[in-house]
């Protein structure tokens, strides 16, 4: 049996449906969405959007997209459907603390967003303000308490909200690239593996997945006296530049990027930024968390700006 070479970060727990009396102070997510990341990759066959035969349902595509819940997007639903990828509706996430009460911790109250083809948001706001988290949602890691998220698939919108693990796994797999900010691999694993990993599990062969590793850890700079090494034993901003590779090495049509630059120089943040507005050209849409100013600017055509749930925006 052939093991994934990346590892997930720590599961969200799961919880159970709340009562009449902790109405609201439960997170209401469903199934253990961490999961999905510890099952090998494999190309799931007949998988259908559970929205195509499920008109007007909850988890039917919205008409309309709350003005008042977004930031510097002038007419978000009109631009999805222009060329949609993905979008999000009322995103709701509750984390509980069983230990401390228990103790709730909100981390988004009423996001909403959409991106389309070709373009690049970018989430800002202070630390704490959920950046991390709206990420993790869109990516499936965290099980969101209420609200809905919808990616296109082949102009059919699918509803992440209410995908089964091995749906959400297949759209890791061909839909969502996703770059956090700490690259998690398996001990052992040379850092070409790890790279050539991204293709081989969408259907590349070995011989054309590793061609294509090579050239991209080589345009990031990582020294080839490297590549038959394990990431662990490298420095943070080269195990960083394996983990951008990781994900850029294939074109993907949603990209989500936490602090993709936060460990590099100006060199390799120069680097980083081509490959962006590549993928932005070859119709990814993207969404980023950009503490660098400068790099926001060269790479996003707009911006979002997050507040912790509560406090003044």
């Amino acid at each position: 049996m052939t093991l994934p070479s990346t590892i997930p970060g720590p599961l969200p727990p799961r919880t159970e449906t709340p009562s009449a009396a902790a109405s609201g102070a439960l997170d209401a997510s469903k199934g253990p969405r961490g999961m999905a990341e510890q099952i090998a990759p494999e190309a799931p066959k007949g998988f259908q959007s559970p929205l195509a035969s499920n008109s007007g349902s909850p988890g039917s595509p919205p008409e309309t997209f709350p003005a008042s819940s977004l930031s510097d997007l002038a007419n978000p639903a009109a631009e999805a459907q222009a060329r949609p990828a993905l979008s999000a509706v009322s995103l709701v996430k509750r984390f509980i603390l069983h230990l401390s009460g228990p103790a709730v911790i909100e981390a988004l109250d009423g996001v909403s967003l959409a991106v389309s083809r070709g373009s690049c948001l970018g989430l800002t706001g202070p630390s704490g303000s959920g950046k991390s988290t709206l990420l993790r949602c869109l990516y499936g890691n965290y099980g969101v308490t209420s609200g809905e998220i919808l990616i296109w698939r082949g102009g059919v919108p699918v509803s992440l909200v209410q995908a089964s693990d091995r749906l959400i796994i297949d759209m890791r797999i061909r839909d969502i690239g996703y770059v956090s900010q700490f690259l998690r691999v398996i001990p052992r694993v040379p850092a070409i593996e790890v790279v050539a990993a991204t293709l081989t599990a969408a259907g590349s062969s070995e011989a054309e997945a590793k061609d294509a590793a090579k050239a991209m850890l080589a345009r990031l700079n990582v020294p080839e006296r490297l590549w038959e090494l394990p990431p662990a034993t490298f420095s943070g901003g080269e195990r960083q530049r394996v983990n951008l590779a990781r994900v850029l090495v294939k074109n993907w049509p949603i990209l989500l990027l936490d602090e993709p630059t936060a460990s590099l120089d100006a060199a390799n943040r120069d680097v980083v930024a081509e490959l962006i507005l590549e993928a932005k050209a070859s119709g990814s849409a993207v969404i980023g968390v950009f503490h660098d100013l400068d790099f926001l600017g060269r790479v996003a055509d707009r911006t979002m700006r997050l507040a912790a749930p509560g406090s003044a925006a």
